[in-house]
């Protein structure tokens, strides 16, 4: 939704008419860092949250080699909490 916003308010018709046209080069590079520093928070945040379901649902082994269901959510954000 933040990318849709910031390329809607930064159109291309309006720096051309700007007589500083170097300026308008810096703009459009900034934007093209601004988006791209999106997608990869985006990505970054995605991969977080399949790595931690990952991590929530992996079944544990004890020492016989018994699958045993892993520790719940509640508990796993206390241990969070406090380390």
């Amino acid at each position: 939704g933040l990318a849709i916003v910031v390329t809607s308010t930064q159109s291309p018709e309006s720096s051309l008419t700007s007589p500083n046209l170097q300026i308008n080069f810096e703009h459009r590079s900034d934007l093209y860092i601004g988006l791209t520093s999106i997608l990869v928070a985006s990505v970054c945040s995605a991969l977080a949250g399949v790595y931690f379901e990952l991590v929530v649902k992996k079944l544990v082994e004890d020492e016989c080699g018994n699958k045993i269901p892993p520790v719940s959510l509640w508990i796993r954000n206390m241990q969070l909490a406090f380390f």
